[in-house]
């Protein structure tokens, strides 16, 4: 006899027993110490097997063979078995319309999964997938597709062949873009991309007429197109910013590509985030708004950010700067403190020395500042300051003041320099302050020093 014809015999033999194989038969040869929550088989009204779960086993070796000649399966369920690869006899399958491989070792799909025409719902999640062939666009019968929490950096054109789709999860993924072809899926109507590195959405989204709910958290997005409805859809687009997904080389060409490298200095925290940024030297019109770098206004990561000596009267967009703990605005030309400051309430220091400041709305809401510097400008008054009881330094020196009420409530207060203003006599309040270390009255009015300082353990300086 012919070997070749012996080998399909056999092999049709195999595939008949196996698929008249019972569910007892199957758990014996694949599973036998699995438990019920781990195993779990059904059979239709001819005692054929059409799902099978097989869950938290070891296949590290392949996925066992005899699976693959159960050919009345319908359902299959492999999930955290880690599988590293999906063999070609998954295409014996041909009834297959579930395929949930969630929670395994895979890095790319079989090109044999496009051939499983039947496929309704193909579950991918949390596996190390980079990319989506091309493939998947002939799964045409697929309803559902899930393919979060893998290393997908793009996604393929082919996926607006998916015209049945309703359901699409792509979230937690590293996905920079997606095609316009998305907006083929007519029948969709749950898109989640939240967690990527997203930076735009194309208009043809609006096409989507049936898409109900549109999840966008976590991404790089500015802006969503108007051509979604917005009565209609149900839309997340919390924790959005430029500031997941810029460099600090993009954020120089973009903010100040001719600075050198003493005057542009930027630095990221452990996740890649820019936090740290400095801008010297520069000329940024103070007249035409336009020309100042708002794309800073968009770097919510930033937790320091000094523009030194920038030409600078107005800071659009400081409020959202919201994680701003130290902010140096040294040597501008701001008139009055720029508005929404009073928003940044994580800011432990802040320096407007050197400008001409002649107000400071909203100071009294900075309750965290430990260092404060408003020296060299024109300020004539202030309120608020007796709230920021948390400040060890301050720096008055070289304004028009000739009071200072309240002092005595900065009861932390280290360092003190009221040089070069109007003063005739030490405030009231600074023999209060317990904590004082150094007091600077130079070139004020003052001509004595008041008996109770003369034996002060603080260096006072006039």
């Amino acid at each position: 006899m012919n070997i070749k014809f012996l080998l399909i015999i056999l092999s049709y033999i195999s595939i008949t027993l196996a698929a008249t194989l019972t569910c007892k038969q199957v758990k014996k040869q694949i599973c036998s110490s699995c438990n019920d929550d781990n195993f779990q088989c059904k059979t239709d009204g001819n005692g054929k097997i059409y799902s099978l779960l097989i869950n938290n086993q070891n296949f590290s070796n392949g996925i066992p063979e005899n699976i693959f000649s159960i050919t009345s399966l319908k359902d299959l369920y492999l999930v955290n078995n880690n599988i590293t690869s999906i063999p070609q006899n998954i295409v014996n399958l041909k009834n297959l319309r579930r395929l949930d491989l969630r929670t395994n070792k895979l890095t790319t799909i079989s090109k044999y999964v496009g051939q499983l025409s039947n496929l309704k719902y193909l579950k991918l999640s949390n596996n190390d997938i980079s990319s989506l062939p091309s493939f998947i666009g002939n799964l045409k019968s697929l309803l559902s597709l899930y393919f979060s929490n893998c290393k997908l950096t793009s996604i393929p054109t082919s996926i607006g062949n998916l015209s049945n789709l309703e359901k699409l999860l792509l979230k937690k993924n590293k996905l920079e873009s997606i095609p316009d072809e998305i907006g083929n899926l007519k029948k969709l109507n749950e898109l989640l991309l939240a967690n990527n590195y997203l930076r735009v959405i194309p208009d043809e989204i609006g096409n989507l007429k049936n898409l109900n709910e549109l999840i966008l958290d976590n991404n790089c997005l500015d802006t969503i197109p108007n051509t979604i409805d917005a009565d209609k859809v149900s839309v997340s687009f919390e924790q959005n910013s430029i500031s997941y997904c810029l460099s600090c080389t993009e954020l120089k060409e973009i903010a100040c590509e001719k600075c050198n490298s003493d005057d542009f200095k930027c630095e990221t925290n452990s996740k890649g985030y820019i936090n740290s940024l400095t801008i010297k030297n520069q000329h940024f019109s103070y007249t035409d708004t336009n020309k100042f770098p708002t794309i800073i206004t968009k770097i919510i990561s930033l937790e320091k950010l000094e523009l030194i000596h920038d030409g600078i009267n107005v800071f659009p967009g400081i409020k959202k700067l919201i994680n701003l703990q130290e902010l140096n605005l040294d040597n501008n030309l701001f008139l009055e403190s720029p508005s929404g400051i009073e928003q940044l309430t994580k800011l432990q220091i802040l320096n407007l020395g050197s400008n001409s400041l002649g107000k400071f709305t909203g100071l009294e809401k900075l309750i965290n500042l430990q260092e404060l510097n408003l020296g060299s400008n024109s300020l004539g008054k202030f309120t608020g300051l007796e709230k920021l009881i948390n400040l060890q330094e301050l720096n008055f020196s070289n304004n028009y003041l000739f009071e200072f009420p309240n002092i005595e409530k900065l009861i932390n207060l280290q360092k003190l320099y009221l040089n070069g203003n109007l003063y005739f006599e030490i405030p009231s309040g600074i023999k209060e302050l317990n904590k004082l270390q150094i007091l600077d009255l130079r070139n004020n009015y003052i001509t004595s020093l008041p008996s109770e300082f003369k034996n002060s353990d603080i260096e006072i300086l006039i």
